[in-house]
């Protein structure tokens, strides 16, 4: 299953890669939420480095921390960059 078919609001989060279902900052072995890079490590824990070349190539972005915290981010628009990557 891809990533933009599993992520949903409640299991994305900012300011933080791994989040419990109480909000809290945790490990990925432990996490409820991630943020667009951590579904990126959740999802491709062998093939990483290449899936995460690839959603940065084909969103244009620089740094993927910077885009999901931005001020104004959504849920909607890191699910479609997702679906963009066929990810």
């Amino acid at each position: 299953m891809k990533i933009h078919e599993q992520i949903t609001p409640a299991t994305w989060c900012q300011g933080t890669m791994f989040q419990t279902a109480r909000g809290k900052k945790c490990r990925l072995f432990n996490a409820f939420a991630c943020c667009a890079h951590g579904w990126l490590l959740r999802a491709y824990p062998y093939g990483y480095p290449r899936a995460r070349n690839h959603f940065v190539e084909v969103n244009d972005l620089v740094s993927i921390h910077a885009w999901n915290d931005a001020p104004g981010r959504t849920f909607d628009e890191v699910k479609a960059a997702f679906r963009k990557a066929d990810l």
